[in-house]
């Protein structure tokens, strides 16, 4: 079995969700309800840039469905093509990829005081393809952005194996584009509606990395059996 992530991982007994946390244990998450997103669509895969906009807009209304009080927005086009602390929260098509080649997509979460500042989402297409129809021999677009979008948003990966947050996938699966219980569930918790109890605690474990990027996190690909 491939190794999923090397990562401290707080799950709470009645559910299988968990949070990115900070190095005092405290939940990474958005001090505003609203968090802008920019799509770099090119890519070298040809893919037609309207389906990878379809693909990513659908992606962010499964998330914006989820009843929590954090809403993700679709800011239009960028032509950026790096992960930076910026403005910009991109998520892009990475042909070098100079990482792990089993990993399909990598969330980069820059963050302060548990307050994420900045997010971008990388695409690997240096040792994945990806398509934005059901083709059983390439990864599904959709799914890997709302998984991401959940990293994106804070969520850890989920122990569920149904949830869209599970640490693995593999070539043809769609599953991942809808959101299961425990996806919503684990939202709902880090962003309540008023008037309903925030998430502010729990075990306390080292998630920091150098300065800010206090998240890395990535979707890994598994061998259909």
């Amino acid at each position: 079995m491939l190794p999923i992530l090397s990562a401290v991982v707080f799950v709470s007994a009645a559910s299988a969700y968990s949070f990115m946390r900070d190095e005092a244990g405290n939940a990474l998450s958005w001090a505003e309800p609203d968090a802008f997103l920019y799509l770099n669509p090119s890519n070298d895969q040809g893919i037609p840039e309207d389906e990878v906009q379809d693909a990513f807009i659908a992606a962010v209304a499964a998330w914006n469905g989820s009843g929590a009080d954090i809403r993700l927005h679709d800011e239009g086009n960028h032509d950026l093509a790096e992960s930076a602390v910026d403005q910009v929260n991109l998520i892009w098509f990475d042909s070098a990829w100079p990482q792990d080649p089993t990993l399909v997509a990598k969330a980069s979460v820059y963050a302060q005081n548990a307050t994420i500042v900045a997010a971008d989402i990388a695409l690997n297409t240096a040792d994945f393809s990806f398509t934005t129809g059901e083709d059983a021999d390439r990864m599904d677009l959709q799914s890997v952005l709302t998984h991401e979008l959940g990293h994106l948003l804070g969520l850890d990966h989920s122990e569920d194996a149904e949830a869209t947050m599970f640490a693995t996938t593999e070539l043809g699966e769609t599953s991942k584009r809808s959101l299961r219980p425990d996806d919503q569930n684990g939202l709902q918790k880090l962003y309540p509606e008023p008037g309903t109890v925030a998430c502010n605690s729990g075990a306390v474990g080292s998630r920091g990395l150098a300065g800010v990027l206090l998240g890395l996190l990535a979707l890994v690909s598994r061998r259909k059996r």
